[in-house]
């Protein structure tokens, strides 16, 4: 998946653009990506961050000590803020050809 998403340079320019509009979040400096965008991070660091996470958050294994718990939704804020950054740019690049003319 990973390669895939890289290898889509319209996509990877999304994110890009979605890393440069991102806002952090004052109270939160812990989650993963958190640290991952206060750090020098480009396209593929962050789809390799959110192909991980997806597999985290989506694959869940009870057996995992480690694994994500529904009560820590706090721990997903920033990721899910990522997230809805580059859907949001994906939807306007789709809608541009209805208001381009």
């Amino acid at each position: 998946m990973q390669a895939v998403l890289k290898s889509n340079q319209e996509f990877s320019n999304i994110v890009e653009i979605a890393i440069k509009d991102l806002i952090p979040l004052k109270k939160d400096r812990n989650s993963d990506t958190a640290k991952l965008m206060l750090t020098e991070t480009n396209a593929d660091d962050v789809i390799n961050h959110l192909v991980e996470k997806r597999g985290f958050y989506f694959h869940r294994n009870v057996k995992r000590k480690n694994s994500w718990k529904p009560d820590k939704k706090v721990a997903a804020e920033f990721l899910a803020l990522l997230a809805i950054g580059i859907i949001t740019k994906i939807t306007t690049k789709a809608a541009e050809p209805m208001f381009v003319s």
